[in-house]
C-alpha cells in the first residue's frame, strides 16, 4: 500500500502531509483497512456506506474519521455502524460525542448509494487536517502579479476566490476539478454575480469573472495572468477607439489586425480600448 501512496504523491505532486482516503461501500471498508496499514501517511479518512464487517480493526494512530451512511442501507446495514465507530472513539480516547476527530453524517432514509452532494461535506472536514494535526488555513499571498490557484487544484480548490452577489444571486463551489458559478437569479448587469480574486498590484487590484445575465452554471479552470513585455499594436489599428454617441456595436481586432468579433454595448463607457 505504501507503494501506491508514493506513486500517487509523485504523479500528482500532492502535499504528502495532506493526503486523504475516501471510498464508497467496499471503498469505505478499504478506508478502515488502511487505518491499520498506512495511517502514518494519511491525514484523514472519509468512508461512505462501508465498514469492516467482521468488527472494527485497530488503527495505527488516532486519525480523523468522517463516516457517511444512510439509515435504510440494506447492503451494509446501518445498525452495525455505531459499535464500529464506538470502537475507534475508544481507541482514540475520544468522548462519546466526539466533534473534532470522529464525525458521522447520518442520512435519514437513504439506501446503499453514493451522492455527489457528499463530496463537499467530506472535503470541508478532511481539509482541516494534515499529518501535523489540524492544518492552518491556506493563506493567499497579497501584493502579487499572478493569479493564485488558477488551476483549482485539489489541495487548494477555491482558495483565493470569492463570489460577490449584487442584484443577482448565485453560488460558487468546486466541481470535478473546476470552479462552478451557479446563477440562480439574474441581475441587471453581468457583474451582479461575479467571481473575484483580490490582492494583485494592478490598476484595479483584482480579477473578476462575471456571469450574472443568465441562469445556469458556468465552469472555469486554468485561469492564468502572465506578465509579458509591452507589445505595440500595428500602425493600422488605433490604440484607443471611443464609441461615438448613439453607436451600439464595436468591431474587435486582435494585435495582428485580424477581425475577431463585434461587441454590442449598452453605454459608451462599456468599451474604451
Amino acid at each position: 500500500m505504501y507503494g501506491v501512496y508514493d506513486q500517487l504523491v509523485k504523479d500528482y505532486k500532492a502535499d504528502p502531509k495532506r493526503v486523504y482516503i475516501s471510498g464508497f461501500s467496499m471503498g469505505g471498508m478499504f478506508c478502515y483497512h488502511a487505518m491499520g496499514k498506512i495511517a502514518d501517511k494519511i491525514a484523514a479518512f472519509a468512508p461512505c456506506s462501508g465498514y469492516l464487517m467482521q468488527g472494527a480493526g485497530t488503527a495505527m494512530r488516532p486519525v480523523p474519521i468522517f463516516h457517511v451512511h444512510g439509515t435504510d442501507d440494506k447492503v451494509v446495514g446501518y445498525d452495525g455502524l455505531e459499535n464500529n465507530l464506538k470502537s475507534y472513539r475508544q481507541q482514540f480516547n475520544c468522548p462519546s460525542q466526539a466533534e473534532v476527530y470522529v464525525k458521522h453524517l447520518k442520512l435519514q432514509g437513504r439506501q446503499h448509494s453514493p451522492s455527489k452532494a457528499d463530496v463537499s461535506d467530506i472535503w470541508n472536514f478532511v481539509k482541516m487536517f494534515s499529518l501535523d494535526g489540524v492544518s492552518a488555513p491556506i493563506e493567499v499571498p497579497t501584493n502579487r502579479d499572478t493569479v493564485f490557484n488558477g488551476s483549482f487544484s485539489d489541495s487548494l480548490k477555491l482558495a483565493g476566490w470569492t463570489l460577490s452577489n449584487h442584484s443577482g444571486e448565485g453560488s460558487l463551489k468546486f466541481t470535478d476539478g473546476k470552479a462552478e458559478i451557479s446563477v440562480i437569479k439574474v441581475g441587471s448587469n453581468a457583474y451582479d454575480v461575479q467571481m473575484i480574486q483580490n490582492g494583485m498590484h494592478y490598476e484595479n487590484g483584482r480579477i473578476s469573472i462575471n456571469a450574472g445575465l443568465a441562469t445556469g452554471s458556468v465552469f472555469i479552470d486554468n485561469v492564468v495572468l502572465t506578465k509579458i513585455d509591452k507589445v505595440e499594436p500595428p500602425s493600422s489599428i488605433a490604440g484607443k477607439v471611443l464609441l461615438q454617441a448613439g453607436e451600439k456595436t464595436f468591431s474587435v481586432y486582435n494585435m495582428k489586425g485580424v477581425f475577431v468579433c463585434k461587441l454590442k454595448a449598452t453605454y459608451m463607457g462599456d468599451v474604451q480600448a
